[in-house]
């Protein structure tokens, strides 16, 4: 597995993990809030946690019935209110949640410690949830994430033959209904509340186009000058279709006043599960056609893109990575 692909799995925890604390108001990210985030992995922990029973919703139900029993015995009847964190706050991590991640390097083994953390919290929601913490173990044990893994590895550096296209892919879970994810991604004016660089789409297409509003390169220095001016992308529907097994779309976005940016393709693949559906979203970029670039540019071209592809594959990742974490902040909303 690659280090970015390595890094977009640790942030995906950790994203996860911290909209979990903000939910319920704590900016410390603690054992029950990485404990939240398994059950929305997207690999074969979170399945495996799913497929026992465990999902989201039960795992926050059951440590909040934990929570008060705890403070029944200190003779409070009612957890007190709390206020959620807005998202973006500092958070940091407790002490114990922060030595399970120093000595853990995948979700598999970060469910496995949190098995014997001390507290005996999380063994105890597992209870909650009618799930014998030998099951998860057990499964856990069995449960090979190398397959999942090398077929993630093997998308994310996924690149066309002749070298014009180069992106990455990031499967997330997301605890909603496929349909009403889906009703979420197939309207191309609702693009703006899961793409960062979308402020907002014109709701009426011209020749299947739709302008949306960026301001993604406002801060880009050109000749020692900052550009200011919101750019305008054109959106094209490239891929619409639904079956019973799967949900697709496919968006085209590319700077119609900026002919020798790429073109980004954002693809996405609705998988309906039980408790929600697994989403496989692809960020990649087309590169401009030779003839929009000055003859110097023509020349570098593909030297420098061979030594910038690490550094591409690494960004392709992290957009991948966001969109799919925005797209699930969105279904969830």
């Amino acid at each position: 597995m690659s280090t970015a692909s390595k890094w977009a799995d640790y942030l995906a925890i950790m994203t996860a993990a911290r909209t979990a604390a903000a939910a319920r108001g704590a900016a410390l990210i603690d054992t029950q809030d990485l404990f939240i985030a398994l059950t929305l992995d997207a690999g074969t922990t979170g399945a495996a946690l799913r497929n026992l029973g465990v999902t989201e919703e039960k795992a926050q139900r059951a440590l909040a019935s934990l929570e008060s029993s705890l403070l029944a015995t200190l003779g409070m009847q009612e957890v007190p209110a709390r206020q959620p964190l807005p998202h973006l706050s500092g958070f940091n991590f407790t002490d114990r949640s922060q030595k399970l991640l120093q000595q853990t390097l995948t979700p598999q083994a970060l469910a496995l410690a949190l098995l014997t953390e001390p507290t005996g919290v999380i063994t105890e929601a597992l209870e909650r949830c009618g799930v014998r913490p030998e099951q998860v173990r057990e499964t856990l044990t069995l449960n090979a994430e190398g397959a999942s893994n090398s077929a993630a590895e093997e998308q994310a550096g996924a690149s066309s033959a002749d070298g014009t296209r180069l992106g990455a892919s990031r499967q997330i879970f997301i605890p909603a209904p496929a349909e009403s994810i889906w009703n979420l991604i197939k309207d191309p004016t609702q693009l703006a509340s899961w793409v960062p660089s979308l402020e907002q789409v014109e709701p009426h297409p011209t020749d299947g186009v739709w302008l949306g509003s960026t301001t993604d390169l406002d801060q880009t220095k050109k000749f020692g000058r900052v550009q200011n001016e919101a750019l305008t992308r054109s959106i094209r529907q490239t891929q619409l279709s639904h079956t019973p097994a799967d949900y697709r779309v496919t968006y085209e976005l590319g700077f119609p006043q900026q002919p020798r940016f790429n073109t980004q393709l954002i693809e996405v693949t609705l998988l309906p599960q039980d408790s929600g559906a697994l989403a496989q979203v692809t960020s990649s970029w087309l590169r401009a056609p030779e003839a929009n670039l000055p003859r110097s540019l023509r020349l570098l071209r593909r030297p420098l893109g061979a030594a910038m592809r690490p550094i591409t594959r690494w960004t392709t990742t992290i957009q991948a990575s966001t969109l799919a974490e925005q797209l699930r902040a969105a279904a969830t909303a």
